[in-house]
């Protein structure tokens, strides 16, 4: 039984016996802490504030993106987090645009709303709406809710997109549809190219790299790494509502492929250099 106990409580042991250590650890806990209160707050006041300010706005639409880029700027100064911003030249003048980002973390999301310099809607899965507070700011921004297990809700959501893309919006969407388990490009989910090809938009391809280890999956301590975002020249489509199945799997796997030589310069850029 003693050495049961003493295994069970053998990392306790080990820390208490790193003071450095435990002092890093003390600090990682309470920065997170911090940045939390921090998003929770940047919410809140968006939620309070933000409908009023509408009110006496001529674009409505985008006050509520302007609050987030800057709150999101404030938020990777306040928990340490670099972020360099490749490709922006890449970025075409005309709207609107299918934005395709890899998914590798929480933070892609204001990681995207820093690096894209213009507004652009998301489509956010169902359970993000119904969190406390952040849901009401979602709706209040104009993102749209995706019910990944309902077929025709989905099919809605889309459609909705599709006629706020027709009078100039443009739209950010995750096409793995959630986010990696090990830091590599996911299977692609379809929608993004249905929308591509029945509107005729182009798609705008970008790569996040260093996201994945800010907060691990299952955990809610913030790390401090350097994130890479690289932004690829545009996809462009023909509008075609009837595209046969093999064009439309093959486009996908095109556009796959583009975002994840991306990701591989990218993370080629972050290794050491060989030693001669």
């Amino acid at each position: 039984m003693k050495k049961m106990s003493r295994s069970i409580f053998e990392p306790i042991y080990h820390l208490l016996s790193r003071p450095k250590a435990l002092l890093i650890l003390l600090f990682k806990v309470c920065h997170s802490l911090f940045l939390w209160l921090y998003v929770v707050l940047v919410f809140i006041v968006g939620d309070l504030f933000i409908p009023v300010i509408i009110l006496f706005a001529k674009d409505k639409k985008e006050i509520p993106h302007i609050w987030l880029r800057y709150a999101s700027k404030l938020l990777f100064y306040l928990a340490f987090i670099p972020v360099k911003i490749e490709g922006l030249d890449n970025i075409p003048t005309e709207r609107p645009l299918i934005i395709l980002p890899n998914h590798q973390g929480h933070f892609d999301y204001p990681i995207m709303f820093m690096a894209i310099p213009f507004r652009f809607s998301y489509i956010a899965k169902k359970e993000l709406f119904a969190l406390p507070i952040f849901g009401r700011y979602f709706r209040i921004a104009g993102f749209y809710m995706l019910d990944r297990n309902a077929a025709m809700s989905a099919y809605n959501t889309m459609e909705e997109v599709g006629e706020a893309m027709k009078t100039g919006d443009s739209i950010l969407i995750f096409p793995e549809g959630t986010r990696t388990e090990n830091g590599s490009v996911g299977e692609f989910k379809g929608g993004a190219l249905k929308l591509a090809y029945k509107l005729g938009v182009p798609i705008l391809p970008v790569a996040i790299s260093g996201s994945f280890g800010i907060m691990r999956k299952l955990s809610w301590i913030v790390n401090s790494k350097k994130v890479k975002i690289k932004i690829g020249k545009p996809i462009y489509f023909q509008k075609n509502e009837e595209v046969d199945l093999e064009t439309y799997k093959k486009a996908i796997q095109d556009v796959h492929a583009v975002v994840a030589k991306l990701l591989e310069e990218l993370e080629a850029e972050n290794k050491p250099a060989a030693k001669a």
